[in-house]
C-alpha cells in the first residue's frame, strides 16, 4: 500500500463497527469528545488539588517537550500509572508494532507536515477546536 492510498483510507469519514460502516456524525463526534480516561483524569485531579494547576501544567510541559518519557521527573502516582500501562494487552502482536514503526519512519515527517501546516490551523479555527487552545492555555503563551 503506498502513502497516498494509506492517507485516503485514514481520511475516510467512516469507521468499522461490528462489520458495519458507520458515518462519523456530529452526535457521534460530540460523544467521543466527552470520552476520557477516568483513572488518568483522577490522578491529574489529585495532583491539581494538592499542588495547584501549575503542577499539572508543569507535567504537561514535561510530557510534550521531551522526546523520551521523563518518568523520573513525574509524581509517584503518574509513574505508577505509566508502569501499569506498559503491560501490553493479550491481542498485541509484535508484527503490528514493527509495521507501524516502519510506516512512521517512512511517512511520519510527511504526515507531521500535513498536520502542522494544514490540519491543525483549520481544526483550531473551528469553534470546538479553539476551546482546546483555551482549555490548554495555548492562546495565552
Amino acid at each position: 500500500m503506498n502513502f497516498y492510498t494509506t492517507i485516503y483510507k485514514l481520511s475516510d469519514s467512516r469507521i468499522q463497527t461490528d462489520n458495519q460502516l458507520m458515518k462519523w456524525t456530529n452526535a457521534f463526534l460530540v460523544n467521543k469528545r466527552q470520552a476520557a480516561d477516568p483513572i488518568a483524569d483522577n490522578i491529574i485531579l489529585n495532583v491539581v488539588e494538592r499542588n495547584g494547576s501549575d503542577a499539572a501544567q508543569n507535567i504537561f510541559d514535561k510530557l510534550i517537550r521531551n522526546i523520551d518519557l521523563p518518568i523520573q521527573e513525574l509524581p509517584d502516582e503518574i509513574k505508577l500509572f505509566i508502569q501499569q500501562k506498559v503491560i501490553l494487552p493479550e491481542w498485541f502482536r509484535d508484527k503490528d508494532i514493527i509495521n507501524s514503526n516502519l510506516f512512521f519512519k517512512d511517512h511520519g515527517p510527511k504526515l507531521l507536515l500535513i498536520l502542522y501546516f494544514k490540519s491543525l490551523p483549520l481544526l483550531y479555527s473551528d469553534a470546538k477546536g479553539v476551546q482546546v487552545l483555551i482549555n490548554t492555555r495555548r492562546l495565552t503563551k
